[in-house]
């Protein structure tokens, strides 16, 4: 039997189907005609309505804007120019090697340790002095004079006679008398005449006229003592060549970390850039259901807000790019200012399989470790020279000097001697010196020590991070696939009708934070191989080799 649906117009029109009546009751007609009316009543406002739809009411939103990128303007070009080609990790770090100041720091460190040990090795060598003056001395009181002429016969004599030897009697006035004697011999009838003038020799035991002196003097016997201080000293020499290659393994390290982040940061802009996109074209999709009369107003608030957070994500990110830029600059020792250009590239694949043998590798290779066993070496012989501080120290001299009134060369004299210098009773000083140095033997043992475990810790903690890093991307790769595919079919359910615009919301936030992830586990490598090569010591080598571009010397203006 066919059912029937039993709305108003059916059953005013049931007496129609069935007009036979066994008995018609009063007021029949009236009825009748009531239920037709009540029945146009319903009808007539769903016709209407399939004719003429009301609008949709929009939400009152207001449309975000996206501010211009933030940028800093590039230094006056002066000299040299800044390079334009996108810069590898390795070559930032031989930019750095060049210009950084820390590095210059620690060669001067070593410059500093080699003129200590040009001093040290001094005393092993002879010294030569030389000594030359001329003095001039004037009396305050009128000088006497005196002129004798003695007339002698001596035959037989080449001398001629009795020399005229007059001196000048009265011109010896507080000082050794000055004579000039004057004579002239002839034949055997020689004459000698002579002219003495009394003039000052000196005064106050000053003499007068050039002097000159040479003395060498030559280091024979000291127990070792200077010795032991030429060691120390090129042994601390070495520990500061040591502290060099230190500093640039760390710099090294710092650069990558700050290449890396740049890399990192960049990447997430363009990450953000796409999340602003995907939101753009969901705003577009939530205002054409809603046109359409198939969405909600509460959808297009929804992705006007989701696009506002979209663009504020993206600033930020901008501005965190361009603060790590700045970093970078700062530390490749150039100004903060140049723009700078990461290229394509990672770090080289490291075989870290056997942790032990890395290790090894690290103790035998680390600047720290050969720094600190040079300066126990130091110490050591420190200890050597303390203990001969006080014992006796033998050397040999040589001395010549001379003297004159017109050349130094008038009078000469040389001298041969050994000189020995001793001090049995000084006080405690030795053995002070001696506890001293000992103790600093301890200190840098312990130090050496120290530097051992943490080497081992770097190393296994760059081991660990390295491997972890590793397995992250596998995760963070699966983890932006299976979100992109959410973004998908929410936005297919969407636009069937068949789901709500907050699925759409939710899953592009999982999107955009697997995306992040991804990025990030990717750089994670590459900062976790860099600090391998820092805990086994491979950057401190200022001549690396370039990953992509080994014959470009990079331009950087200071």
């Amino acid at each position: 039997m066919r059912r029937i649906l039993k709305t108003p117009f059916v059953m005013a029109l049931s007496c129609r189907e069935f007009p036979y009546r066994t008995q018609r009751t009063p007021g029949y007609n009236r009825n009748r005609r009531d239920g037709l009316l009540f029945a146009l009543v319903l009808i007539l406002p769903a016709i209407s309505g399939a004719q003429t739809q009301t609008p949709p009411i929009p939400p009152k939103t207001m449309d975000t804007p996206v501010p211009p990128k933030i940028e800093l303007p590039p230094p006056p070009v002066t000299g040299e120019t800044a390079p334009v080609r996108p810069l590898t990790a390795d070559e930032a770090v031989q930019i750095a090697f060049r210009l950084q100041p820390s590095i210059q720091v620690a060669q001067e460190g070593v410059n500093a340790a080699k003129g200590r040990s040009q001093q040290s090795r001094a005393g092993l060598l002879p010294t030569v002095s030389l000594n030359v003056s001329y003095n001039n001395v004037t009396s305050l009181l009128a000088p006497a004079s005196g002129s004798v002429t003695n007339n002698g016969t001596n035959s037989g004599n080449t001398n001629g006679g009795n020399k005229g030897n007059t001196g000048g009697n009265n011109g010896n006035t507080g000082g050794t008398t000055g004579g000039t004697n004057s004579g002239n011999d002839t034949g055997n009838n020689g004459t000698n005449n002579g002219i003495g003038n009394g003039n000052l020799g000196s005064v106050g035991g000053l003499g007068a006229g050039y002097q000159a002196g040479v003395t060498v003097r030559q280091l024979i016997y000291d127990f070792n003592r200077t010795r032991d201080l030429v060691r120390q000293s090129a042994a601390l020499e070495r520990a500061a060549g040591q502290n060099l290659s230190r500093v640039r393994n760390d710099l090294a390290l710092q650069v990558k970390q700050s290449y890396y982040g740049l890399v990192q940061n960049q990447r997430i802009v363009a990450v953000n850039e796409a999340n602003l996109q995907n939101r753009r074209n969901q705003r577009d999709l939530a205002l054409a259901r809603l046109n359409s009369g198939l969405g909600l107003p509460s959808d297009l608030a929804t992705a006007e807000t989701a696009y506002s957070e979209a663009v504020l994500t993206l600033t930020l990110s901008q501005n965190i790019a361009e603060i790590s830029r700045v970093t970078l600059a700062t530390l490749l020792g150039v100004d903060p200012r140049t723009p700078i250009a990461t290229a394509s590239g990672g770090e080289t694949d490291i075989s870290a399989t056997d942790v032990n043998a890395l290790v090894t590798t690290a103790l035998r290779n680390r600047p720290e470790i050969l720094q600190a066993e040079e300066n126990i070496s130091a110490n050591r012989s420190g200890v050597g020279a303390a203990r001969s501080g006080n014992s006796p120290t033998i050397s040999g001299v040589l001395g010549a000097t001379g003297r004159g009134d017109d050349s130094p060369f008038a009078n000469d004299n040389f001298g041969v001697g050994v000189s020995i210098a001793f001090s049995p009773f000084d006080g405690g000083l030795t053995s002070g010196r001696v506890r001293e140095v000992r103790a600093n033997l301890a200190t840098s043992q312990a130090n050496l020590n120290a530097a051992k475990l943490t080497v081992i810790s770097d190393v296994s903690q760059s081991y660990l991070n390295l491997k972890n890093a590793e397995q992250r991307v596998v995760t963070a790769d699966i983890g932006v696939s299976n979100a992109s595919e959410g973004v998908r079919i929410a936005e297919g359910r969407y636009r069937a009708g068949l789901g709500i615009f907050l699925d759409i919301i939710n899953a592009q936030t999982l999107l955009l934070t697997a995306q992040t992830n991804q990025v990030s586990a990717q750089i994670a490598v590459e900062q976790a191989r860099a600090s391998l090569k820092h805990a086994l010591g491979l950057n401190a080598n200022p001549n690396l080799n370039f990953s992509t571009s080994p014959n470009i010397t990079p331009r950087i203006r200071r």
